[in-house]
């Protein structure tokens, strides 16, 4: 959980425990951050603004203040108990047994005691060398403070050996020799991963390792100290004058490694279908959409592996790049194998790869007659194979459509469109491949390739791909082919000119522009939900605060029953107090009034929060979702983008035969309306 607000910077360490133990929510302690950020005293700010705002009890707010100053204490001595054991004074079993007992106390509730107390007390270790510990452990906590820079001492710096002064602070930043304790000299290497003792002539050998030990703290030299043997080692050896012992070597940072998919099956969405060197059309062959066997591998993800921070021997985080995971998606016909690094077709069928990265596999679904009255509209989110005619009229939606012929139908594909005989009056959208017979009157609006046999004529294309009809003409139509466009003739003698345009990618625009609205609109809904949200979490926060002073002035009335009911029992036998006793009758009567009113009111709010509680959560539930659906309309309008650039446009117009004068040409830079006939 992140310890950052968007507003007001570092969280107080007691706003984390109030969060942490669920007695505030994010933004009620956001708010509280953001409310307190100019406070010189940030912690004593959020509690009392936690107890002003009656967000938590004042009893509450004292036990977070006890666990807050417990957890630091623990804090403390956790690293008091990690000097002992690096010096030598106790075992790592001892500190275990020492912060158990301890952890023991802060349980029963009883005031703690630092550990050093408890060492010296049980004659582990000296009050000397408790004070040494705590002396040092209070140096190196403000060293990590803010920017982690070593703090300036006020101790003076000890007199130069051999004529080399100390640098500021004690610690070592270059790779220039620095004067050492009992006559050696220490060079810490530039990337101060590395630090190295050298003897001089002035060795001192009853120098011992703590003593050498002690002098690297000094330096701030804390981390990947070498062990005990090797220094001893290093003092008795009468080598080290010239060749530089290593102490101490700081721990190299790891770079992870990104997550990766690898997909065995054909994620290209607009892979052209086969067509022979005539430029006859082969509808079957299938190859471009690929049948796989249910638990067929589909996908596999090489995990990301965290990237991992180094720490110099200064004991300085180095940092690197974490590595970046990408999701896994699947959706309807696959599956995720239990170690979740790899999907499986769960049915036999066609896989396919959605603009927003879900695998999926599509059973065919087979209409074995015409699209018309008797079958109905037709949306199957997989492939449908028409053995008859889409009549005027009707609509087939799915990912992948084959049929005979369409005659003034409406066809909607998020993949290929294959027609074996012709389109007639109809309008065909598809984000894959269109290949048909012939195309009469019809407009057609697709991502990829649009291939025609023989004609196309009074017809309107709009696509991302190529136009073919390499054995056929166009006539009296209109095309945009961002990747050019191949024919056999343009135009006839009696026909009426046509449009060519090439190079410029116009469905993509439409479509991004299209699904920015979507997107808009989205943003509208939410921004409605989240309103809708606020006005019932505000009703739910007044109703909670009611039934709580409702449920306090109730525990007022019985207790003033009992009073009234007290002093009626002590005078119902004076008979000079009746009019008291009637006066008090009549206020017990009034009291009891007043509590079954409060009661009522009490359920009311009660049965109000009840209802309440669903509804906030069925709005929550709705925002999550339409954000999600926002969230793939971004990623595929990104993704078309992406491809869109990643094929730039081919602005050529190819005529195998004739094209007849009067034909407009555009491409990205230029225009032309052809003058005469032209051949070739």
């Amino acid at each position: 959980m992140s310890d950052k607000t968007p507003e007001s910077g570092k969280v107080p360490f007691l706003g984390t425990m109030a969060l942490k133990k669920g007695l505030v929510t994010r933004k009620e302690l956001d708010e509280a951050v953001t409310a307190c950020k100019d406070s010189e005293d940030p912690e004593t700010a959020l509690r009392d603004y936690f107890v002003a705002e009656k967000i938590i009890s004042l009893e509450n707010v004292k036990r977070l203040v006890l666990a807050t100053k417990a957890f630091e204490l623990r804090q403390k001595d956790v690293k008091f108990g990690t000097i002992a054991v690096n010096k030598g004074y106790i075992s790592r079993s001892v500190l275990d047994l020492v912060l158990e007992e301890q952890k023991q106390q802060f349980r029963q509730k009883k005031e703690p005691r630092l550990i050093g107390d408890m060492l010296v007390d049980a004659g582990i270790i000296s009050k000397k060398q408790r004070d040494l510990i705590l002396k040092k452990q209070n140096r190196m906590i403000s060293e990590i403070k803010e920017t982690g820079k070593a703090e300036k001492t006020e101790k003076k710096s000890s007199e130069p050996e051999n004529g080399k002064a100390k640098p500021e602070n004690g610690r070592v930043s270059t790779t220039e020799p620095v004067a050492f304790h009992g006559g050696m000299e220490l060079v810490v290497t530039e990337d101060r991963m590395e630090a190295y003792l050298t003897k001089t002539d002035e060795f001192d050998d009853s120098v011992t390792a703590n003593d050498i030990k002690d002098t690297l703290e000094e330096h701030f030299i804390v981390h990947g100290v070498v062990g005990d043997d090797l220094i001893k080692g290093f003092i008795q050896s009468r080598g080290f004058k010239k060749k530089g012992f290593l102490v101490a070597k700081g721990t190299a940072p790891v770079q992870g490694r990104d997550a990766a998919i690898e997909y065995f099956f054909d994620t290209d969405h607009l892979k052209a279908g086969n067509i022979d060197e005539e430029g006859n059309i082969d509808f079957k062959d299938r190859g471009e959409i690929p049948q796989v066997q249910e638990e067929t591998v589909l996908a596999e993800k090489t995990p990301m592996k965290e990237s991992v921070n180094g720490i110099n021997i200064f004991g300085e985080d180095i940092s690197v790049r974490p590595a970046v995971d990408v999701k896994f998606k699947y959706e309807k016909g696959a599956r995720l194998t239990e170690d979740g690094l790899k999907i499986l077709a769960a049915v036999t069928g066609f896989p396919r790869l959605s603009w927003a990265g879900a695998v999926s596999v599509d059973e065919e679904y087979t209409v074995r007659s015409d699209v018309d009255y008797e079958t109905g509209h037709i949306e199957y989110k997989g492939t449908v194979n028409i053995k008859g005619c889409i009549k005027s009229g009707f609509r087939v939606t799915a990912h992948d459509i084959r049929a005979e012929e369409i005659e003034g139908g409406i066809v909607h594909a998020e993949g290929n469109i294959t027609i074996t005989g012709g389109v007639n009056q109809a309008k065909i959208y598809a984000r894959g491949n269109v290949q048909a017979n012939f195309v009469h009157k019809s407009s057609i609006t697709c991502l990829g390739t649009v291939n025609v046999a023989k004609e196309i004529v009074d017809s309107k294309i709009e696509n991302s791909g190529s136009c073919l009809i390499k054995q056929g003409k166009i006539i009296s139509s209109a095309i945009a082919s961002k990747m050019g466009v191949v024919a056999g003739n343009i135009g006839t003698d009696m026909s009426g000119p046509s449009t060519i345009k090439t190079g410029k990618d116009v469905f993509i625009d439409n479509e991004t522009e299209n699904i920015k609205n979507k997107i808009g609109l989205i943003n509208e809904n939410i921004k409605e939900l989240k309103a809708k949200k606020t006005d019932l979490e505000t009703e739910y926060k007044k109703l909670q605060q009611t039934a709580t002073n409702l449920a306090h002035f109730q525990d007022r009335a019985q207790l003033e029953q009992k009073d009234t009911i007290s002093q009626i029992t002590s005078m119902s036998n004076d008979l000079t107090k009746l009019d008291r006793l009637k006066d008090l009758k009549a206020y017990l009567q009034k009291l009891k009034s007043e509590e079954k009113a409060t009661e009522n009111k009490l359920t009311e709010c009660f049965d109000r929060i009840d209802e309440l509680e669903p509804e906030i959560e069925k709005l929550e539930a709705s925002i999550n979702q339409i954000s999600q659906k926002k969230q793939t309309l971004a990623e595929e309008r990104k993704n078309l983008a992406e491809w869109s650039k990643a094929n730039p446009g081919n602005a050529t117009i190819t005529v195998l035969q004739t094209i007849q004068p009067e034909t407009y040409v555009c491409g990205k830079y230029s225009e032309k309306r052809v003058d005469e006939k032209a051949g070739n």
